[in-house]
């Protein structure tokens, strides 16, 4: 996620190894399943998720908001993103709406 554009989705405590159990719909509940443990969390996780933060907001790449468009940047002419097929191509138009991908 530390490396994906666009805001990084965690629940409070992802970053010292909490769980759910799997339950991705538990902020309605009033149990252990969304109380945090601060004394049994994972410190060197947590450790780690805060240096992959400060490493996303120290390189420009990683933290850029802008809407990927596909256009040339100025300073290289290279596109900012290419869409392509498995095959490599670029993608078509008539590809964005194929129902059988």
């Amino acid at each position: 996620l530390f490396a994906s554009r666009g805001t990084i989705m965690l629940t409070a405590g992802d970053e010292f190894g909490r769980t759910q159990q799997g339950n991705n719909n538990a902020y309605a509940q009033d149990n252990a399943i969304t109380w945090l443990d601060w004394t049994g969390r994972d410190q060197a996780l947590e450790r780690y998720a805060s240096a992959l933060a400060a490493l996303r907001q120290a390189v420009p790449a990683l933290s850029d908001t802008r809407f990927l468009a596909g256009e040339p940047v100025e300073a290289s002419g290279v596109p900012d993103v290419a869409w392509l097929t498995e095959t490599g191509e670029p993608l078509a138009e008539t590809d964005w709406n194929d129902s059988s991908r």
